[in-house]
């Protein structure tokens, strides 16, 4: 995707320019079933996704992984672009993520933490964070063609 294709003029005084760089976003993903071993009907999802994110001179890359039991969802992901370093000649890697979450009747909630792990990780203890996501039932419609629909992780 592409964002601030117009890169639109953001100046707070009249005649001033300041424009808003264009921002490049490419994003993926792959579910992997998961069958129990032993025969039961318990099985899993595991989901492989990806984020890579640029705008002029920063760049972003996130990968990580989630496995999903129902109703049981865990994750882990990582935040940094390790092949490029940054300003300070030092590898170019932010966090690592951990997440745990359930989902029952149309509610999701996460609760995950942040763990830094570049430079600044003497002077921050990481972040934590709570999500929570309502869906609500679509109105039946008639049949119609199905479309193929990419899976989308909730988190």
């Amino acid at each position: 995707s592409f964002d601030h294709i117009n890169q639109p003029n953001n100046s707070f005084q009249e005649n001033g320019e300041s424009f808003l760089p264009v921002l490049y976003s490419l994003q993926g993903g792959y579910n992997i079933e998961v069958v129990s071993p032993f025969g039961s009907r318990s099985r899993g999802i595991v989901t492989i996704a990806g984020l890579y994110k640029a705008q002029l001179k920063w760049d972003q890359l996130d990968i990580g992984a989630y496995y999903r039991t129902e109703p049981i969802l865990f994750g882990i992901w990582y935040r940094g672009l390790p092949i490029k370093n940054n300003e300070s000649s030092r590898p170019n890697a932010d966090a690592l993520l951990f997440m745990v979450g359930t989902h029952f009747e149309g509610v999701s909630v996460a609760y995950s933490y942040d763990v830094t792990i570049s430079a600044l990780a003497g002077n921050t203890a990481g972040s934590h964070e709570i999500s929570l996501i309502l869906e609500y039932p679509r109105p039946k419609k008639k049949k119609r063609r199905k479309f193929f629909r990419v899976p989308c992780p909730k988190f």
